[in-house]
C-alpha cells in the first residue's frame, strides 16, 4: 500500500483556490521542518491543474550555489532559456521570478529564510521592486510567488520586521500546525493496526508531525513493536530521526533563547522584573530584547505559558511564566 495524503483540508482547499484565480498573489507558507509545506504546494498546484511552474530549494550557501540551483530547476522544468534567460546575479534572479509570474508561471522558493543571510540579502532588496511591480499590476499578472520557510525568526526577519523590504507585501499567508488526532489516526488505521494503545505510543513519539510517519512506513516499522521501531528510527548510526533535535530545534534557536529558558525552567512563576534583572546580569546585550523573546516562546513555541493571578485581568502587567509540557513534540524549557 502507498503512502497518501493526510489531513489539510482546509489549507488544500485554500491554497488551490488561490493558485486556480490566475491572478497575482504572494503567499507565505511557514511551520516547523517535517511538517509538509512541499506536499502542500505540490497537492494544491497538482489539484488546481497549474502546469507552469517552478520550484527550486534554496541551498544554504554562496551566490553562486544558489544560482546553480535555480539553474539546475529551471533546466529540470523544462523552462524556455531563449524565453527566460539563465540569470547570472542575485538582481537577475528577481528579474526572473517577476517575469515567470508575468508569464503564468508559480513559482515556489523553498527554505527561503536562507535569504536572510547577509550574502544572499541583495536578492531580497531586489525582489521588493519586483513584487511591488507586480502588485500594481495585479490584474494583468496570471502567475504568482510562493515562499516556503522552516525557520520562523528567519522568516519573520524577512517577511515581518518594518525594516525588511518585503514587510506587508504578502498577499496570503498559511501557517503549518501538527496533524490533528484525527489525520494520525487514519495514518495508523491505513498502515498498521490501531490499538490505542500503537496510537498513543506514535502520538507520544511523534504528535502530528507527518514526515515522521511517513519515515516509519517507509522504512517498514509503523506497525512493527516498539523495540524495532525504535531502534530502527532512532538508534542506529544511520537512523533518519537520529539528529533531528540538532537539525531543527537547535538551529531554530541558535541560542537565543538559552539564557531565558533555563532561567524559567528553574524558577517558575518567575515574574517579568525576576527575568529581566536576571539576564541584565548575566547577558545584558540581550536584555533590552526580552519581551520579544518571551513573546516568541510563549505564543510562537507554547514553551513557556503566561500565568496570572486568579481574578487579575488578562492584560496585567506583572504575569508570572512557568515552564510548560512541550506543545506538539517540543522539547521541554531547559532541555529535552
Amino acid at each position: 500500500m502507498s503512502w497518501n495524503f493526510y489531513g489539510r483540508s482546509a489549507e488544500l482547499r485554500e491554497l488551490t483556490e488561490l493558485i486556480s484565480r490566475r491572478r497575482w498573489f504572494f503567499a507565505r507558507l511557514t511551520g516547523r521542518r517535517r511538517i509538509g509545506k512541499t506536499t502542500l504546494v505540490q497537492r494544491a498546484l497538482a489539484s488546481a491543474g497549474q502546469e507552469s511552474l517552478l520550484y527550486v530549494q534554496i541551498p544554504d550557501s554562496a551566490p553562486v550555489g544558489v544560482l546553480a540551483a535555480l539553474r539546475d530547476a529551471m533546466d529540470l522544468f523544462a523552462i524556455d532559456p531563449k524565453r527566460f534567460p539563465r540569470p547570472t546575479s542575485l538582481g537577475a534572479l528577481a528579474a526572473t521570478v517577476g517575469a515567470l509570474a508575468r508569464a503564468g508561471y508559480v513559482v515556489a522558493l523553498d527554505e527561503f529564510q536562507y535569504f536572510s543571510r547577509k550574502k544572499l540579502y541583495p536578492f531580497i532588496s531586489a525582489l521588493q521592486a519586483v513584487v511591488d511591480e507586480l502588485a500594481r499590476d495585479a490584474s494583468e499578472v496570471s502567475g504568482g510567488l510562493c515562499v516556503l520557510g522552516s525557520i520562523h525568526t528567519e522568516m519573520v526577519a524577512l517577511l515581518e520586521d518594518r525594516h525588511a523590504p518585503l514587510f506587508q507585501r504578502t498577499t496570503h499567508e498559511i501557517e503549518l500546525d501538527h496533524l490533528d488526532l484525527s489525520a494520525v489516526l487514519e495514518i495508523v488505521r491505513t498502515h498498521a493496526e490501531a490499538e490505542p494503545e500503537r496510537l498513543l505510543f506514535l502520538w507520544n513519539l511523534f504528535e502530528g508531525v507527518p514526515k515522521f510517519y511517513r519515515d516509519c512506513f517507509e522504512h517498514g516499522v509503523l506497525g512493527a513493536e516498539r523495540a524495532p521501531l525504535l531502534r530502527q528510527m532512532f538508534f542506529r548510526s544511520s537512523s533518519p530521526l537520529r539528529s533531528e533535535a540538532d537539525h531543527w530545534f537547535l538551529r531554530e534557536l541558535r541560542g537565543r533563547y538559552d539564557v531565558l529558558l533555563r532561567f524559567v525552567a528553574r524558577n517558575p512563576g518567575c515574574s517579568n522584573g525576576d527575568i529581566r534583572n536576571y539576564v541584565q546580569a548575566t547577558s545584558p546585550e540581550t536584555a533590552e530584547q526580552i519581551g520579544g523573546y518571551l513573546k516568541t516562546l510563549s505564543d510562537r513555541y507554547r514553551m513557556i505559558e503566561r500565568r496570572l493571578p486568579l481574578f487579575a485581568r488578562p492584560r496585567a502587567r506583572r504575569p508570572g511564566f512557568g515552564h510548560q509540557l512541550p506543545a506538539r513534540g517540543q522539547p521541554r524549557a531547559g532541555g529535552r
